[in-house]
């Protein structure tokens, strides 16, 4: 027996076929939050900013050293606070590629769990077809034979 090609027929009723969206990209834009007054200043040379930071405050007295203490305490509390925001810009970023990666697995897993299913029901129909065609062939032959 010959096997029958079928074509595909769709009901006019029927929705049509989502075609699958193209990769949606990312952009991230990095914003410069600095006040203008301060854009364009020179850091400090390292040397010196180790030199202060490794100065005990030993020589000054009273409330010199009292001030500077707490001076050197803003400073270590700001560049703290700039180190965790740099930490958490970083887990972000991870995280969103992480979540755009994961995204488009499940897009690909969907895409072909629906082609699955689709080749599942044409699959089914077929064999559904060639038993109503063979039911009918001996029908026939029956009521030819009793004729």
């Amino acid at each position: 027996m010959a096997e029958q090609e079928y074509e595909d027929y769709k009901f006019p009723d029927e929705p049509k076929a989502e075609q699958p969206e193209a990769e949606e990209e990312f952009e991230i834009i990095v914003e410069d939050d600095t006040p203008p007054e301060d854009r364009g200043q020179t850091p400090m040379p390292k040397k010196i900013v180790e030199e202060l930071e490794q100065d005990e405050l030993e020589e000054f007295t009273g409330k010199a050293k009292e001030k500077l203490s707490q001076l050197k305490k803003v400073w270590n509390d700001e560049r703290r606070a700039k180190e965790a925001a740099s930490k958490e810009a970083e887990e972000a970023s991870r995280i969103a590629q992480q979540l755009l990666s994961e995204n488009q697995k499940l897009k690909t897993k969907l895409s072909a769990g629906e082609q699955n299913l689709i080749n599942k029901y044409k699959e089914n129909i077929g064999y559904e077809f060639e038993k109503a065609r063979l039911r009918t062939k001996r029908l026939t032959i029956l009521a030819i034979r009793t004729a």
